[in-house]
């Protein structure tokens, strides 16, 4: 039998009504916990408002015993692609539980390989639906609360949530542009994405949106294959009342998957989210926003140049996976294939592949680099700049 769901687009509600507080971590902006998956030992998820259907990667499932009862086709940010379902599922977070049917089965190696972190599905909307969720970025966890009884925090900014097609959150933002105009965006609020604002290629169109001083990337990678953007500044990003200056943009490239859809103007995701206290209410559409620590933190991208990827899944070494020609790491002579071994002579592994990142994050810094090529050890200086 074959079915054909949209993934971003499609969406079934739970009555559970246990609450729990689970650990969480944050890596490349994106909230990660720990499901356990019917009986089976607890495995790293995403938790994502931006999936209407939970996820389990393939390999996992097949490992698991979890066999495919069907085929359905399923859409990412990045394109579309033929998986399988499988039925008479439970996940389990703590003392939660959320049995689910038709979850897609989808390989997420590419993905995994990118963040440096073996991870073994998405938790979507089914969890959302059943409760308020409350991410609390700066402290490291994720509260389940009954949604019937879920007062938000005095201190908070409450902001409506708008549900497309039933499932994917939106928000609306103001933005102001390079040349001064400003123009309304319908954002999707999605956890899962790591940048914090991604405008379609079509929204950017119809708008004249230019970044003249943008740079032209190639990193991005989802369900379905890689994007590509533009990737630059706007003035302002307004939300909520709140607002953020000088935001870095990716004007998306992509005509199809989630992106290329007509019908959706822009991702709002964790690199702006994570400088917030957050509660997700799908019940009474809305979003409660506190603002941490983090909030006047600059908004800033790689000042490499290099894009960085584990070698392969047992996750031993980082590599570089593709340079960017007149970057840091092009001029420094880095190439593609070279395994980091070390920065600054500390050792590195993928495990750390966020705070590398981190490192490379900062302008105007000097590393040493111990890379392997051709099986040779060898030292590369390298210094950050900003190019956006």
């Amino acid at each position: 039998m074959r079915r054909t769901i949209l993934l971003l687009l499609v969406a079934f509600s739970l009555q559970a009504r246990e609450v729990a507080r689970v650990p969480m971590q944050v890596i490349g902006n994106r909230i990660l916990v720990d499901v356990a998956v019917n009986e089976h030992p607890p495995s790293t998820f995403i938790l994502d408002t931006g999936a209407a259907r939970t996820v389990i990667e393939k390999d996992y499932a097949a490992q698991r015993g979890i066999r495919s009862t069907g085929n359905v086709q399923a859409m990412g940010a990045a394109g579309t692609v033929n998986v399988g379902v499988a039925d008479d599922l439970v996940f389990s977070l703590g003392d939660i539980r959320l049995p689910a049917d038709n979850v897609p089965l989808i390989p997420l190696g590419a993905i995994n390989l990118r963040t440096g972190t073996p991870v073994q599905g998405v938790l979507g909307h089914e969890a959302f639906s059943a409760y308020v969720i409350d991410v609390d970025y700066a402290g490291g966890t994720v509260a389940f609360h009954d949604k019937r009884s879920f007062t938000p925090p005095k201190d908070s900014i409450s902001v409506p949530l708008h549900f497309t097609h039933g499932s994917i959150p939106r928000v609306d933002a103001i933005l102001t542009l390079p040349d001064g105009r400003t123009v309304d965006a319908r954002l999707h609020l999605d956890t899962g994405a790591g940048p914090g604002l991604i405008l379609t290629r079509s929204f950017a169109r119809r708008h004249d949106i230019e970044l003249p001083k943008g740079i032209d990337t190639a990193v991005g990678l989802g369900v379905g294959g890689s994007t590509s953007e533009r990737t630059g500044r706007i003035d302002k990003l307004e939300f909520g009342g709140f607002t953020i200056d000088d935001p870095i943009v990716m004007l998306s490239n992509s005509t199809s998957g989630v992106l290329g859809q007509s019908d959706v103007e822009g991702i709002l995701g964790g690199e702006i989210l994570r400088r917030f206290h957050v509660q997700i209410d799908y019940g009474r559409k809305r979003l409660h926003l506190t603002k941490n620590a983090a909030f006047d933190e600059p908004v800033d991208v790689d000042m490499l140049g290099a894009t960085l990827a584990a070698r392969d899944d047992k996750f031993r070494a980082i590599v570089v996976q593709s340079l960017r020609a007149e970057t840091p790491a092009s001029i420094a002579g880095l190439r593609e294939g070279d395994e980091i071994r070390a920065i600054d002579g500390r050792p590195v592994t993928p495990k750390e592949m966020d705070a590398v990142r981190k490192l490379f994050r900062q302008p105007d810094r000097r590393y040493e680099l111990t890379i392997v090529r051709d099986g040779k050890e060898l030292t590369v200086p390298v210094t950050t700049r900003r190019f956006v």
